[in-house]
This record gives C-alpha cells, sequence and structure tokens, in this order.
C-alpha cells in the first residue's frame, strides 16, 4: 500500500545545498541572462544616445531596447540602434529624392527656414559632403557589391540630368 502524499517526507535541501547561496539570490544561468541583456540594452540606449545627439528620452530607449532585444538580441545592438533610427528618421527610405533629405536635414540645423528650398551653393556642399563620406566608404569594397562610396553615391552624388 502506497503511504499518502501527506506522510511521504521529502528533505528538504537548504539554500546552500542547491547552489544558489542565499534564497532570494537567482541562479548563475538566470543571472547571467539578465547581465547579457541588460549589457545589450545599455549598449543599444548609448547608440540612440549618439545617434540623435542626445535629444533623446533615456527611459523610452531602454523600453524599446527591452522589446527588441526579445526579437533581435542575436545581432549586434549598435547596428539594430542605427537601422531603428533610420526608419524612424527616413534616413533608410530610398524612395525619398536626396535633396529632400537635404532640405529636411538644413531645417533641422537651423541652415534653413521650414519650406524653403536650398540654394544651387548649398546643394553643391551637401554634394561635396556625400563625395567626401564617399571617398572614405571607397576603402571597403567587396568583388561582388562594389564599394560603400559607389552606394552612398548613388544616394546622395549629383544626379547627371
Amino acid at each position: 500500500m502506497q503511504p499518502l502524499s501527506s506522510e511521504i517526507h521529502v528533505p528538504s535541501a537548504s539554500p546552500d545545498q542547491r547552489g544558489m547561496g542565499k534564497p532570494t539570490e537567482l541562479p548563475d544561468v538566470d543571472l547571467a541572462r539578465i547581465i547579457a541583456r541588460n549589457d545589450w540594452v545599455g549598449r543599444y540606449v548609448a547608440e540612440q544616445n549618439r545617434l540623435t545627439n542626445g535629444r533623446t528620452d533615456a527611459e523610452t530607449d531602454f523600453t524599446e531596447g527591452i522589446a527588441l532585444y526579445h526579437v533581435v538580441g542575436h545581432r549586434p545592438p549598435e547596428d539594430v540602434s542605427r537601422q531603428h533610427f533610420n526608419s524612424l528618421t527616413g534616413a533608410a527610405d530610398t524612395l525619398t529624392s536626396a535633396l529632400a533629405k537635404f532640405n529636411a536635414l538644413a531645417v533641422e540645423v537651423g541652415l534653413a527656414a521650414p519650406g524653403a528650398e536650398l540654394t544651387r551653393e548649398q546643394i553643391a556642399f551637401a554634394h561635396g559632403v556625400a563625395e567626401l563620406c564617399a571617398a572614405v566608404g571607397d576603402q571597403v569594397r567587396t568583388v561582388r557589391d562594389g564599394s560603400a562610396g559607389d552606394l552612398i553615391r548613388a544616394n546622395y552624388g549629383p544626379v547627371p540630368f
């Protein structure tokens, strides 16, 4: 005959016998996961802060970082932050012309009034900056894809016609 469940004596292990130290501590694996997540989110928030020149809400970025970690935590947080930033600002939008992006940037930094068109000199300056960036990007080249500079020129260089 089986003893009743209330009659079965199971010795309880003390916290030290379970290898966890104090009863309120997390197991090492769980603690390592939390530390890894917090590190990833911290790097994500730092990159967002850098991209926005400090004009961001760290609490919102932290919340976004935690949500993004569960989906794309296997990717470097700096890459995820740049992709997220570009999608929010429209910088990754290839359907918007370079001139429209130059205009928006000029308004944001106070170089032009909202709705105003850039002068030829300002546009030439923007194309010159794009060419400087493309020259640096030429150092990153693959046989199949060409160089990063080629991509920059294609998106932000002057249109020949």
